[in-house]
Formats: structure tokens, sequence, C-alpha cells
């Protein structure tokens, strides 16, 4: 297994997606934000900076890094200003759209960089990884297939 730490861009495109996840929730995407990824990241409701989550999550990936290559990067970055939005409101009733598949690639190429034994067994990795059980199970239950199988 290997390891990188992500690009800031990248990190700051996650981190405004939970923000905007935990500010508008179920209205905004059709699920809301796991509970423990709030406690983990201790974001209140509506009140958490999105650069505060950005920080939080960047710092996360260096001490995956970190312990992985017993490496001494600093965590101390600023947010970058110019990022890609991952999200967009969902339609519950259409099929998934890229971007959500896109949004969960992103999520999950996270999970496993931060998928170091220094971090797998803290609240906030197991937190990521009900948030990426979220997003797949949303996108799942949207697509025509699932919509038109069997139940039972």
């Amino acid at each position: 297994m290997s390891c990188f730490i992500m690009k800031e861009e990248v990190i700051a495109g996650l981190a405004d997606y939970i923000k905007t996840l935990n500010d508008f929730g179920y209205d905004y995407f059709g699920y809301s934000i796991p509970r423990l990824l709030n406690e983990a990241l201790n974001l209140g409701y509506h009140s958490t900076p999105t650069k505060e989550i950005f920080k939080k999550l960047y710092a996360f990936n260096v001490a995956a890094f970190n312990n992985r290559y017993e490496a001494d990067c600093d965590i101390d970055v600023e947010m970058p200003k110019d990022y890609k939005t991952l999200y967009h409101p969902i339609d519950t009733e259409k099929a998934p759209q890229p971007w959500e598949y896109q949004l969960l690639k992103t999520l999950s190429c996270y999970i496993y960089q931060v998928s170091e034994d220094s971090t797998i067994k803290t609240d906030l990795f197991k937190a990521l990884k009900e948030l990426e059980i979220a997003i797949t199970n949303n996108i799942v239950w949207r697509m025509p297939e699932m919509k038109e199988a069997e139940w039972g």
C-alpha cells in the first residue's frame, strides 16, 4: 500500500462539500452528514468555516503520510482560494450525475490515502467511511437499474 498527500485544491473541494453537507444536508443532497463525521470534525451546526475543515482534513492526510514514511511534513498550509466545487444540488428523482461519481471517487481516494495504522482506528476515519457509504447508497438507489429491480 502507498500513501500520498493529496493536492490542497482537492482537499479544499472535499472540505467545501462537507461544509455544505453539514449546513444543508438532506434538503440539498438527499442524505445527511453522518453524526460521527460532525462530531469527529467538531462541526456543530452551520458554524464551522470551510478553512477549518480543510485544515483538519489536510492535517489528517499529512499525519497518515508522516506515519507511513516516517516523514515530518508540515501541516500548516493555507486553504487555496481557487478549487473545484465537487457538488451540485441533487434531484433525487433523477439518475446520478457524473459529478456524483467524481465526488465519490475523490472521497474514496482521500480515504485510501489516510488508511494507515495511525489513522484507521480514529473516529474521523470511521466517519469518512460512513460518508462514503452514504454517497454510494444515494447513487445506487437512484440508478435506473436499481429502480427497475424487483423488491423482495
